[in-house]
């Protein structure tokens, strides 16, 4: 829709086929894993057109993962390629791992809603960081975890069912024993057996103890020792190490029950289903910051649309669909036809990419939304209050974004301090926001 900021990517994820269990070690070499596509390779934070020159990742520092699911769990495999030092200092779970550490990161929105999203950060020797944001740290959330609360504490989350393991499966670590400030490419210090991850974070050293969803299975590569390129092949892709640099894998299970924890309206996974998720990776102590989906958002005060260095814009994530398909085979349903990630287009929410079932029928309800909350916000900050009618918003909003007859825009003020906004179609189906980010869909019929 013309205005509106285009449709972010999405993932169709296989169906992990029924009695099948995956062993989470890392080894991305799984024959089951190899049968997945991958995403396209990250990109700067901020997004191809707003991103400093030199700031996009190269072919020898990519990142890409790819998904598969089942009644239990999304899988998650990912893999890292490195020019400077893959760096591992943190060793106690819940620490912020991006300020020191190379950094993988997941994010999950079930419900869409902007609230009581979950977050996942881990390193290359498998050291885990899980928190739930209650909302986005700009509008006044705050971290929920075991870092910062006690059991029984308000602000305490904590998962248990999640399963992770990480292995560097080309060069050496540099960290824990190995140099600071990622200068050289020093030893880790590793026993080479590779740690895993389970049971809420637990870590225990791999070999025939090191399980996985379902049963045990062997635990994860050398870590800090040099495996050869004979071992870094990654979906007939062989892994090259370049200098002090390498390649890492990282293979994730998360619980949908704990991914769906504290959103009332989050669905369960089923084939045609979708969550917002996005992919972060930081080098450097967050200097560097490449993603699956750009965080693009709307500037009011600028009347434009800018790339962000904020992963907490959840309105701007992509999507993982839950597909029909079982990964080589075939599928069972409407979306037996797709896999992988998905080109939606340009601008626009494609008509076909509707009935493929791909596009979210409602994104251009969202995005219309989430331009009413940045309006909304630079509208207090000029006046000191929010506009009170769609009427009083227009000038801050993209241009042409609302005034086709398309969506519907209703402005409704609890207080000077406090508004929603429902955007709605045609069809009168649409999404409400407030002055918090809240975003929740509504149906016709709905006041």
């Amino acid at each position: 829709m013309p205005g509106l900021l285009p449709h972010p990517p999405v993932y169709v994820a296989a169906r992990l086929p029924a009695g099948e269990r995956l062993t989470i070690d890392a080894d991305l070499n799984k024959p089951i894993w190899k049968t997945v596509p991958w995403s396209r390779p990250f990109q700067d934070i901020r997004g191809k057109r707003d991103a400093p020159s030199g700031s996009q990742p190269s072919a020898s520092s990519s990142t890409r993962v790819k998904m598969l699911w089942d009644e239990s769990y999304l899988y998650i495999a990912a893999e890292m390629r490195a020019t400077d030092p893959i760096l591992a200092f943190c060793t106690t779970r819940n620490q912020p791992i991006f300020h020191t550490d190379s950094d993988f990161e997941v994010f999950v929105d079930a419900a869409g809603c902007c609230h009581n999203y979950k977050e996942l950060e881990m390193n290359a020797i498998n050291t885990v960081w899980n928190l739930m944001l209650s909302k986005p740290y700009n509008d006044g959330g705050e971290e929920l975890s075991a870092r910062v609360a006690a059991p029984g504490e308000p602000s305490y989350f904590e998962v248990h069912k999640q399963q992770t393991a990480a292995r560097v499966v080309e060069g050496r670590l540099g960290g824990r024993n190995g140099p600071k400030n990622g200068q050289g490419n020093g030893d880790s210090g590793d026993d080479g057996g590779g740690r895993v991850a389970r049971d809420g974070g637990e870590q225990r050293d791999g070999g025939s103890g090191g399980g996985g969803v379902g049963g045990g299975g062997a635990g994860g590569g050398s870590l800090g020792g040099g495996s050869g390129s004979d071992r870094a092949v990654s979906g007939g892709d062989r892994a090259v190490s370049g200098g002090v640099g390498g390649v890492w894998w990282v293979e994730v299970a998360l619980s949908h029950e704990e991914t769906v924890s504290f959103q009332p309206r989050a669905p369960l996974p089923r084939a045609g289903e979708r969550w917002r998720i996005n992919f972060s990776r930081v080098e450097k102590r967050g200097d560097v910051n490449w993603v699956w989906a750009p965080q693009i958002a709307w500037d009011a005060s600028a009347r434009s649309f800018k790339g962000q260095v904020n992963m907490h814009l959840p309105e701007s994530w992509g999507y993982v669909q839950f597909g029909d398909k079982r990964p080589g085979g075939e599928g069972e349903g409407e979306h037996q036809e797709l896999v992988g990630e998905q080109v939606v287009g340009e601008g626009v929410v494609g008509e076909k990419a509707v009935a493929d079932g791909v596009a979210d029928p409602l994104w251009p309800c969202r995005a219309a939304a989430a331009a009413v909350y940045y309006a909304q916000h630079e509208h207090r900050r000029r006046h000191g209050a929010f506009a009170p009618s769609a009427a009083a918003l227009s000038p801050l909003l993209p241009p042409n974004a609302l005034t086709d007859g398309t969506l519907h825009l209703r402005v409704d003020l609890a207080s000077e301090t406090i508004f929603y906004a429902r955007v709605t179609n045609a069809k009168g189906d649409g999404v409400r926001v407030n002055d918090e980010r809240l975003t929740e869909l509504v149906t016709s019929g709905e006041s």
